[in-house]
């Protein structure tokens, strides 16, 4: 995330969430899957979308040790006046000293 949407560290926020074996059935039966969704402001190119799912999938396989064909990249776009950030301030109206539109 960084490297690609140059984002800085306080805007990168994981949360994770795991599921018992017994409790989680992978799409099609999958032995391997890892499904990771990522909420962002509106306005990267398709090309550093692009980007973004080459490099996560290929560190991730290699990091979890798996198949890059098991992860499942999900992309939430939102405009930036619909978050309410900072005591109230619209996201729009905020500097965070980065670029979205790359």
């Amino acid at each position: 995330m960084k490297s690609i949407f140059r984002v800085n560290d306080e805007e990168l926020q994981a949360r994770y969430q795991t599921y018992d074996k017994e409790n989680f059935h992978a799409p099609g039966g999958k032995l391997e899957y890892l499904q990771v969704e990522i909420t962002i402001f509106k306005g990267r190119t398709f090309e550093t979308k692009h980007k973004l799912y080459q490099a996560l999938s290929g560190e991730l396989a290699k990091l979890l040790n798996i198949s890059p064909e098991a992860i499942l990249i999900i992309l939430n776009e939102h405009k930036a006046e619909n978050w309410g950030m900072r005591g109230g301030i619209p996201a729009s109206e905020i500097d965070f000293g980065y670029s979205i539109t790359i």
